[in-house]
């Protein structure tokens, strides 16, 4: 088996993530990814490589342009609007995302008119 590991791994070392709608301790850190570095090599399940550099044209040709532009630039977007923590993405699912929204709709007592 090939492991792909680069010390740049360790560069992401959040304080928290969102999960289940409150902050809690990151299950992804530094730490666990040494000790899984660790155990790949005393276990010899194969060589520790290196990730590939690949050209930017080929990164443009699999993800939109304005996606890899907000990538590019978020952290310093983030800061200007003054922002100090941490930026956590978070996603949901439009059933979710629409289902969270009429909860709250129901819970301020608001009407909506279709």
């Amino acid at each position: 088996m090939k492991t792909v590991y680069s010390p740049k791994h360790n560069l992401r070392n959040p304080k928290t993530e969102l999960a289940g709608g409150q902050l809690v301790t990151p299950f992804e850190s530094p730490q666990r990814a040494d000790y899984i570095l660790s155990a790949i090599k005393s276990e010899q399940l194969g060589p520790v490589i290196a990730p590939a550099q690949w050209p930017r044209s080929l990164v443009e040709s699999v993800h939109d342009i304005g996606y890899l532009r907000f990538l590019d630039t978020a952290w310093q977007q983030w800061t200007e609007a003054g922002n100090e923590g941490e930026a956590i993405p978070n996603i949901c699912s439009l059933v979710q995302c629409l289902a969270n929204a009429f909860l709250i709709i129901l819970m301020a007592n608001w009407v909506i008119i279709v």
